[in-house]
């Protein structure tokens, strides 16, 4: 008899492990097939052109820092020689997250305030600190393609715009 009980247990244990084996792969497969990791929007951008009612010359900075489908952003307005030219991008700013939102797929929107566009006026008025703004767009081969509100109160039709991932700068070592 014990030797019937014995391969009673050898027979259980040989089916659970195999159904834990058919159902380890059934769930890798679905994962591969169907979950996806969002992809790196982490950086700093580039308008090609000046936002409207901004002084000439000047370029948007978008400034994006993500943690999985959670995106933090912040604007800055500079002059363009020096945003196209900056001494170190691998760095993170050190000013609060004035933009927050969500990644979806293909389609990410943030929104928040800013005092970077105190110089820009919205039909003919100064747009002032704390502007509330929002921003919705895509990142796709180094490139930021959206669309920025800005002076919500005033009614202000979205400006389009493209700006491009600038490259990393390493940070010479001095010794």
């Amino acid at each position: 008899m014990s030797r019937l009980s014995h391969s009673k247990h050898i027979l259980f244990y040989v089916v659970v492990i195999g159904a834990v084996l058919v159902l380890f792969q059934v769930v890798s497969a679905y994962g591969e097939a169907n979950l996806k990791a969002p992809p790196n929007l982490n950086g700093r951008y580039l308008s090609a052109s000046t936002p409207p009612g901004c002084p000439e010359g000047n370029r948007l900075v978008l400034t994006l820092q993500q943690s999985g489908i959670y995106v933090n952003g912040t604007l800055a307005l500079e002059s363009a020689s020096l945003a196209q030219n900056p001494q170190n991008t691998d760095t993170i700013s050190e000013e609060k997250s004035s933009l927050t939102g969500l990644w979806k797929p293909e389609q990410l929107s943030l929104s928040g305030e800013t005092n970077a566009l105190t110089t820009c006026a919205v039909g003919g008025s100064a747009i002032g600190t704390g502007a509330a703004i929002a921003l919705k767009g895509q990142v796709a081969a180094a490139a930021f393609t959206g669309e920025l509100t800005y002076g919500l109160q005033t009614g202000a039709q979205p400006w389009q715009f493209t700006a491009q991932r600038q490259a990393l700068v390493k940070p010479k070592a001095g010794h």
